[in-house]
């Protein structure tokens, strides 16, 4: 198998298990009681200094925060969104799905999968990589006493 091939598989199956973890965030909280068409926000990983975060949200509310207007154009019915956050502020924010539905219609797997915006998800990716390595650099940077 070439190089290329072996990418694009990694690829496929990083996309294909993030939109399995979204569709389990959206079916765990329909099941919950969560009022999908109000919208959630999940923290899938919390460490000392930074955060992740997803939010779900629909477009009518997406477009009155103060995002940009580049971003707003390219916006679904309902939409996810990854935040990495450093002490407290934002470093990132990445639209990494966007779908054409309201999330509380979401039956599938798939649905959500074809929602996937590749690029966003892999600069989101690749901040939280950065993230982690600077995490890990200053982990082994620090004196033991």
């Amino acid at each position: 198998m070439s190089d290329d091939m072996e990418k694009n598989l990694a690829q496929k199956s990083y996309e294909e298990s993030l939109a399995n973890d979204f569709f389990v965030m959206i079916s765990e909280a329909r099941e919950n009681g969560v009022d999908l068409s109000e919208g959630f926000e999940t923290t899938p990983l919390s460490m000392q200094n930074a955060t992740l975060r997803y939010m779900f949200y629909n477009k009518k509310f997406l477009k009155g925060t103060t995002m940009p207007m580049a971003l707003k154009k390219k916006l679904g019915v309902s939409n996810i969104l990854t935040a990495v956050e450093v002490n407290g502020q934002a470093v990132g924010i990445f639209l990494v799905c966007t779908l054409p539905i309201p999330l509380d219609k979401v039956e599938t797997e798939e649905q959500v999968l074809k929602g996937i915006q590749t690029k966003a998800l892999y600069d989101f990716k690749d901040k939280v990589a950065l993230l982690m390595q600077r995490g890990l650099e200053t982990d082994q940077n620090m004196s033991t006493h």
